[in-house]
C-alpha cells in the first residue's frame, strides 16, 4: 500500500483546517442560500488539497440537503482512510458501497475491504476482497489480481495468528513524550530518546502565516522516572522552513545524522539526509550528504549508523528509480573518509510495496525493519532477517505485540537489552482516532496476560456475588484482593471508578469523585510494580474531536490527582476515548434523548496494563 507520500514516510496528516474554509463555515450559519452545489466545491477544493478535516467537515454540511450522495459519503471515506481514521472510514464506505452495489467491480468495495483489514475486522474484510476478485473481469483483473491476492493472504495470516501470545508487553510512552500529534523515529542516546514531533499545539491551532515544522525532540527521566520532553538543542538542527526529524549516531558518537524535508517546485515533499559532527564537544554545522547518497529529485530518509566489522555501515530509505517498487532500503559504507559502496539490500527485503526504518543489530547480525509488501496484520508491519550486507535469509514477521492492523515501525533495541521501543497509529496509543503515531516501549511480559478487556460494571457498589471485586456492604470498604485470582485466569479487567463526575464540558472532577480515587490510590500503594491505564469516556453530545480532547483532558485530571498523592507518573497512562466505546444507547429507539444511557457512557475507568508480582500469578 502506497502511503506516505509527505514528510518522512512517517508523518501523519496533520490538521489544517484552512483560515478560508472556517470563513465559509461562518458563511454557511448566516447564508442561508448557500446551496448544496456551492458546499460540494469548497468541500472538493479541500480535499485536493489535502485539507482533510475540512472536507469531511463540508461535505457531512453536504450531506445535510442530500443525505443519499455517494459522492460526499465517498469523499468523507477517502477522507478518513487519508487520515488513517479507518474506523470513522467504514460507515460512509459501506454507505457508498450500497449505493454501488451493482457494479461489483467498484472500488468502493476494495477501500471498504481495506478499511476492515486496518481495523482488525479480517474476515470481513476477505469476503469483501474474494468477492471483488471474483467479480473482476479483464483488464482490471489484471491490474487488481496480486494485490487482492495479497490483501487475502494477509487476512488469512492475521486470522491463524489470532491466538498467539506474546514473550513481550508493549506500553505506549505516557503524554509526557506522546502528544496530541504524532510521535515517531525514536532513538537512543545517552540513555535519552531523540525523536521527532511537532509541537505540542500545532494540531490544535494552526496559523498559515506562521506553520509549524517537524523538530527533533528529547526525552529524558527525572528523578522520579517519569519522563520530561525538551526541544532537542545540543546542535544547529531544527531549522525553519523546513521539517526535522529521524535522528542517529554513528557508534562512536562523534557524527550525527538525520533528515530535513522541503516540498519542491512540483509541490512533492522531498526529504535529503544531514550529518553533523562533533569537535571540541560541540556539534557542527550540519552537511548534506553527497549525491551519491542524496539523489536530486527522489526522497532519501531515516538514516540508521551502525559498525559492522570496524566500518561504518549507514542504511537508509529512498524511492529513486532502479529499485524493488516504492521505497527500498539501502546501505553504504564509510571508509578512507568518504561513503561508497552503495547497495539495494535486494529481494529478501525490498517488494514492490513500501520499506521503512531500517535498525540493524550488528551483534546478532539481525535487520529490523518494516514493510507493507511482505505478509503482515495490516499496513506496515516490522520484519526482521538475518544477515550481512551481501546475504539475507527470508524476512519474517516479528508478530504481536509489535505488529497490529495498523502501521508499526521504527523498532529500535536498547543496547544489548531484551527491551526497546517502536512506534505505531494503534487505537490503544494516545491518538484513538489512528490518525497519529505514539511511540511505544516494550520489554519481555513475565506474566503472560493476554488483555481480553473483560468488563466488570462497578468497584464500588452493587456487585453481584460472582462479581471479581466485591464491596464490603458495612464497611463501604472495596476489595481488590480477587486480582490474584484475574491474574491467575491470564486476563485484564477494566474497572469502572463510580462517582467521578464532571459538570458539563469541565475537565476537573467533583469534589465526591476524591473517596473513590483514593480507593484507588490504596490498590496502587500496596502493589507498587502495578501500571495502570485511566481512561475516561463521553456520550455522544459534541463533535467526535471535541469528545476525544474533552475525555483525555478528564482522564489527565484523574492522574494528576493520583501523582498528587505521590503515585509516580510513569506507572498512570491517560486515555481519553471519547464517545467510542459506550457501554448504553444515547438514544431510544424513536431518537428521543435517553439520559440515563448518557449518564453511564459518560464514565472513568481503570485497568491493570503490567505486574512484575510474582505472587499474583502463583
Amino acid at each position: 500500500m502506497k502511503i506516505y507520500s509527505k514528510l518522512f514516510l512517517c508523518t501523519s496528516a496533520v490538521l489544517l483546517i484552512l483560515a478560508m474554509c472556517c470563513m465559509e463555515t461562518e458563511c454557511l450559519a448566516q447564508e442561508k442560500s448557500f446551496n448544496t452545489y456551492r458546499i460540494g466545491r469548497l468541500a472538493k477544493y479541500a480535499f485536493k488539497n489535502e485539507n482533510y478535516y475540512a472536507a469531511i467537515e463540508l461535505f457531512k454540511k453536504r450531506l445535510e440537503g442530500d443525505a443519499a450522495s455517494t459522492e460526499s459519503n465517498w469523499y468523507i471515506a477517502e477522507s478518513y482512510f487519508a487520515l488513517r481514521q479507518y474506523g470513522y472510514a467504514i460507515p460512509y464506505y459501506q454507505k457508498t458501497y450500497q449505493n454501488e452495489k451493482d457494479n461489483p467491480t467498484s472500488d468502493e468495495k476494495l477501500k471498504y475491504g481495506m478499511a476492515l483489514k486496518m481495523t482488525g475486522q479480517y474476515e470481513e474484510a476477505k469476503f469483501m476482497f474474494t468477492d471483488f476478485i471474483k467479480n473482476c473481469k479483464g483488464n482490471k483483473l489484471n491490474a487488481y489480481q496480486q494485490r487482492i491476492k495479497k490483501e487475502i493472504a494477509d487476512c488469512n495470516f492475521a486470522l491463524e495468528a489470532k491466538n498467539d501470545t506474546s514473550k513481550f508487553i508493549a506500553i505506549p510512552l505516557d503524554s509526557n513524550v506522546n502528544s496530541a500529534n504524532s510521535d515517531f523515529a525514536p532513538c537512543i542516546y545517552k540513555e535519552q530518546l531523540v525523536f521527532s514531533s511537532l509541537p505540542a499545539d500545532s494540531a490544535i491551532s494552526v496559523d498559515e502565516n506562521n506553520p509549524e515544522y517537524v523538530r527533533l525532540f528529547l526525552a529524558s527521566k527525572n528523578k522520579s522516572g517519569a519522563w520530561e520532553r525538551h526541544e532537542f538543542a545540543e546542535g544547529p538542527f531544527n531549522t525553519q522552513p523546513t521539517h526535522t526529524g529521524n535522528a542517529s549516531f554513528s557508534s562512536d558518537g562523534k557524527k550525527f545524522y538525520f533528515t530535513r524535508c522541503q516540498m519542491d517546485e512540483k509541490n512533492r515533499m522531498i526529504c535529503s539526509i544531514y550529518v553533523s559532527e562533533k569537535r571540541a564537544n560541540k556539534w557542527q554545522e550540519p552537511i548534506k550528504l553527497s549525491e551519491y547518497i542524496n539523489k536530486p529529485g527522489y526522497t532519501n530518509t531515516q538514516p540508521y549508523s551502525v559498525q559492522i566489522k570496524k566500518e561504518e555501515v549507514l542504511f537508509f530509505i529512498s524511492d529513486r528509480p532502479g529499485g524493488m517498487g516504492g521505497k527500498d532500503i539501502y546501505a553504504i559504507t564509510y571508509k578512507a573518509g568518504r561513503f561508497s559502496d552503495l547497495r539495494n539490500l535486494g529481494n529478501k527485503i525490498n517488494t514492490a510495496g513500501d520499506e521503512a526504518s531500517p535498525f540493524y543489530d550488528a551483534v546478532n547480525q539481525i535487520l529490523y525493519f518494516s514493510s507493507d509488501g511482505w505478509k503482515g496484520y495490516g499496513g506496515l508491519d516490522i520484519y526482521k532477517a538475518k544477515g550481512n550486507l551481501a546475504k539475507w535469509k527470508d524476512a519474517q514477521n516479528v508478530g504481536r505485540p509489535f505488529n497490529s492492523a495498523t502501521d508499526d515501525y521504527y523498532f529500535v533495541l536498547d543496547g544489548n537489552k531484551n527491551e526497546g521501543y517502536f512506534v505505531s497509529n494503534r487505537p490503544q496509543g494516545r491518538n484513538k482516532t489512528g490518525c497519529c503515531d505514539d511511540i511505544y516501549s516494550f520489554k519481555p511480559n513475565t506474566e503472560k496476560i493476554i488483555n481480553t478487556n473483560i468488563e466488570i460494571e462497578s468497584i464500588a457498589k452493587n456487585f453481584q456475588r460472582d462479581s471479581s471485586v466485591i464491596q464490603n456492604a458495612d464497611t463501604d470498604r472495596v476489595d481488590f484482593s480477587a486480582i490474584k485470582e484475574i491474574k491467575k485466569n491470564k486476563t485484564s479487567i477494566t474497572y469502572t471508578l463510580n462517582k467521578i463526575y464532571f459538570n458539563y464540558k469541565e475537565t476537573n472532577f467533583m469534589e465526591e469523585g476524591k473517596e473513590e480515587l483514593d480507593k484507588l490510590y490504596a490498590l496502587l500503594m500496596q502493589h507498587p510494580s502495578y501500571i495502570i491505564e485511566l481512561s475516561a469516556h463521553t456520550d455522544s453530545r459534541g463533535s467526535d474531536l471535541y469528545n476525544l480532547n474533552l475525555s483525555q483532558k478528564r482522564a489527565e485530571s484523574v492522574k494528576k490527582y493520583l501523582v498528587s498523592k505521590g503515585i509516580p507518573e510513569k506507572r498512570l497512562l491517560a486515555k481519553g476515548y471519547g464517545e467510542n466505546l459506550p457501554v448504553a444507547d444515547n438514544e431510544n429507539s424513536d431518537g428521543s434523548d435517553y439520559p440515563e444511557g448518557r449518564m453511564k457512557n459518560r464514565r472513568t475507568e481503570f485497568r491493570i496494563l503490567f505486574s512484575d508480582e510474582e505472587e499474583s500469578i502463583k
